[in-house]
């Protein structure tokens, strides 16, 4: 049986402190995996922690594991539970599924500003007929 193409649940440690590790959920672990590592080697992951710590001690200072195989339809369920009981150090987001709670260093919001400053502003009544559907 090939538990790299099973979903579940899935942790990212740091092999110099193992105590630093992240916490997630997939579909596919091999997909997921290496989605991670492409992202950090592109210097272009979500994670900026994870990030910092990657460009910092390099591709071999970190662990892929499988923690738990689990149903897709169950994996926020079992990953929200993970982050309630380990407290990931790497986790930005403490809800499964969702960016609720994470707060973004200067540089993100920065960078979020200076996307948005390009757009139109919506009239009051654009945003009421957009507000209705």
């Amino acid at each position: 049986m090939n538990f790299w193409l099973k979903s579940g649940i899935y942790k990212i440690s740091s092999v110099i402190r193992p105590d630093k590790y992240y916490i997630g959920s997939a579909v596919n672990f091999l997909v997921r995996r290496n989605r991670h590592f492409r992202d950090l080697k592109n210097g272009t992951h979500y994670n900026e922690k994870l990030q910092r710590y990657f460009n910092k001690h390099g591709p071999a200072s970190l662990n892929f594991e499988l923690l738990f195989l689990c149903p897709v339809k169950d994996l926020l369920k079992w990953e929200q539970h993970f982050l309630n009981y380990k407290k990931p150090y790497f986790n930005l987001c403490p809800t499964a599924g969702s960016r609720l709670g994470t707060i973004h260093s200067i540089f993100t919001r920065n960078k979020i500003a200076k996307s948005w400053k390009h757009r139109k502003p919506l009239s009051l009544m654009a945003r009421l007929v957009k507000y209705k559907k």
